[in-house]
Order: structure tokens, then C-alpha cells, then sequence
């Protein structure tokens, strides 16, 4: 029986993200991708690695390599669309996003990722009414609410 003060790569991998200790991540992620090449928690991880570092070319080709690799999970193509934004790739970003809400047509990021790619497309009235749409379903996410305030002073 596994002693129960053994931590799992996986909660190792979290902590060392929430503590932006990004050196440890990418080591143990290096590690388990030895083992299993299209782990999409690893791949996900440096991925989100890469985006804070400003590598938007490198966070991409993760977060795109990671949906490959598990198509079910909305989570790597959400951080895939935010990239493409970041990256001035809007319609890329809305192709994304469409796929995460196949997935789940109520999830809240993937919403609010809709609703600030519509606007960056210079759709203001959908946007506007997307956001108006999150907000009435008490949705108080800080970017719901900033988001909605773009679409209204546009």
C-alpha cells in the first residue's frame, strides 16, 4: 500500500505551478512526458509556462499538441483560445472557442471568450448582448464585468 504521504506527480505539478515555480514544473512535466508523450496535463502546464513567459508561439503549439491529444477536455483549448487572442489570431481564437463550447455550451470562460472575441472582431452588439447575458445569470467575474463595460463605451 502507497504511503499516504506520498504526493502524486500530479499534485507536485499543481503546486509548483500555484507557487510559479515554473523550473520544478517543467522538470516534473519533462519527466512524465518521457513516459507517456501526449499527457495533457504536462502538455497543458508548459504550455501555460510558456504563456506567462511570453512565449505566445511556443504556448500554442502546447496548447494545440494537448487538444490533439485529449479533444474531450475544454480546459487546453480555452488556454488555446486565449493565446490566439493574445497572439492577434481572432479568427483562430473563435474557431477555438466554438470547439470548447461543443463541449459544454454553459461553460463560463469559454462564454466570456466568445463574448471578448466578438468584440475584438468588432461585433459590439453581440458582444454587448453576451456579456449583458453572463451578467444576468450572476455571473460576477471581474472580466465579465470589465468586458462589458468595453462593449458599452465602444
Amino acid at each position: 500500500m502507497a504511503n499516504p504521504s506520498d504526493i502524486s506527480w500530479q499534485d507536485k505539478l499543481r503546486r509548483s505551478m500555484r507557487r510559479a515555480d515554473f523550473e520544478s514544473a517543467e522538470d516534473l512535466c519533462f519527466e512524465q512526458l518521457l513516459e507517456e508523450p501526449d499527457n495533457v496535463l504536462c502538455l497543458t502546464a508548459l504550455g501555460q509556462i510558456a504563456h506567462k513567459r511570453g512565449d505566445l508561439s511556443d504556448a500554442i503549439i502546447l496548447y494545440r499538441k494537448a487538444t490533439l491529444s485529449s479533444p474531450g477536455h475544454i480546459e487546453p483549448r480555452l488556454l488555446l483560445a486565449r493565446a490566439l487572442l493574445d497572439n492577434g489570431e481572432i479568427s483562430a481564437a473563435g474557431s477555438c472557442i466554438v470547439k470548447a463550447l461543443s463541449l459544454d455550451e454553459t461553460h463560463i470562460e469559454a462564454r466570456n471568450l466568445l463574448a471578448d472575441q466578438t468584440l475584438r472582431s468588432g461585433n459590439i452588439e453581440v458582444a454587448a448582448e453576451i456579456y449583458a447575458a453572463l451578467f444576468e445569470e450572476q455571473v460576477r467575474d471581474k472580466g465579465v464585468l470589465e468586458g462589458l463595460g468595453n462593449a458599452y463605451r465602444m
